[in-house]
């Protein structure tokens, strides 16, 4: 006889309950703020860009532009996660490449390349899974 059976598991669930904010979160409005804050990074990489030029900036900047915009065209959700595990995991995973920005080490000519063919195909993906996803 298992030891877990008959007795019931416990589900956690944080789930947020304010449809104040959960209109906020389908809104317009909502939709420009993403945009404008999207907005500043692709103004942040043109500076970095104008600085010295790196194609990585290059394809950041095409990203952020690109994202920014999506922001302002997609289509309004009916529906929006209130779990607030699925908000933390998704802010999480939406700004942890900004730790690393500008962490550059000198480890030589190879490994810097290699980096940077990485980072290049990362973006790349980024903005095509960005432009696939399009209004969505």
């Amino acid at each position: 006889m298992s030891p877990l059976k008959g007795t019931k598991t416990r589900k956690i669930v944080m789930q947020i309950h304010n449809t104040t904010l959960e209109s906020f979160l389908k809104s317009f409005g909502f939709s420009v703020a993403l945009c404008l804050f999207w907005g500043y990074h692709t103004v942040t990489r043109s500076r970095t860009l104008l600085e010295s030029f790196e194609f990585s900036d290059l394809l950041w900047l095409f990203y952020n532009a690109t994202i920014s915009l999506l922001f302002l065209i997609r289509v309004r959700p009916s529906v929006v996660s209130m779990n607030l595990v699925h908000w933390v995991v998704a802010l999480i995973t939406s700004f942890s490449g900004f730790v690393f920005s500008g962490q550059g080490i000198d480890n030589g000519p190879i490994l810097s390349f290699t980096a940077d063919v990485f980072i290049a195909l990362s973006i790349v993906l980024g903005i095509a899974s960005a432009l696939i996803l399009g209004r969505s």
